[in-house]
């Protein structure tokens, strides 16, 4: 069968996704100062759908107190099961994202697209990318729940 060749929009869509890698380890675990519970305001929740059931792989939540972001990321995806977590604080750019990203970054996750300052879509593509990375092909879906 003769391969259909590619569009350049397809190439242009494909171009712009968001991947994730895993460097075997966590650089840090989940600093518990950076887990507040009492300032919770939003989660991101991977979830790979598969053989009748959907299973929860990645979490990924956001806290904010007046003037800091901070972000907390749990993987549970075997064989991979890290942490890591962030926080950014000051004025002039998208703290969630950037506590996100070293949250990120803490639990040994490079992604092929920079998402500190970036907004919110740029974390859930963040996510996206971590859960299809574990999902081992399987289809998944990003829930954002907030407060």
């Amino acid at each position: 069968m003769k391969k259909q060749a590619t569009t350049s929009a397809e190439v242009t869509a494909n171009a712009g996704k968001m991947t994730a890698t895993h460097n075997g380890k966590q650089v840090d675990a989940v600093n518990i100062h950076h887990r507040k519970a009492d300032h919770f305001l939003e989660q991101y929740t991977g979830l790979v759908i598969g053989k009748g059931q959907v299973k929860e792989v990645v979490d990924l939540r956001i806290y904010h107190t007046n003037t800091t972001a901070y972000a907390c990321l749990w993987v549970n995806a075997h064989p991979l099961y890290v942490s890591g977590s962030g926080k950014a604080g000051g004025y002039g750019y998208c703290k969630k994202s950037a506590a996100a990203g070293m949250a990120i970054h803490s639990a040994g996750f490079t992604l092929s697209q920079n998402i500190n300052g970036c907004g919110e879509e740029a974390i859930r593509e963040a996510v996206t990318a971590i859960t299809e990375l574990v999902a081992n092909g399987k289809p998944v879906h990003v829930v954002r729940a907030h407060a």
